[in-house]
């Protein structure tokens, strides 16, 4: 999905969704200069949603800030 639907999509659960948590389990992390990548197992549950699986964040250094470039669940 591209950006504007993801953000979309994400609004709407959580005005939907009441008594969210989430937790990370199996975190994994690599760093170089500009690029990091981290791995990790996420179990999210709310009032009308859950879900469970391996989350991939993908993060870019940009003007020495740290942005997520890409999101893989």
């Amino acid at each position: 999905m591209n950006l504007n639907a993801w953000i979309t999509y994400k609004t709407n659960v959580r005005r939907k969704s009441k008594n969210i948590s989430i937790r990370i389990d199996d975190l994994q992390i690599s760093v170089d200069e500009n690029n990091a990548m981290t791995k990790f197992t996420q179990s999210y549950s709310s009032s009308i949603l859950k879900d469970k699986g391996t989350k991939t964040l993908e993060l870019r250094k940009i003007n020495n800030e740290w942005k997520i470039y890409r999101e893989i669940m």
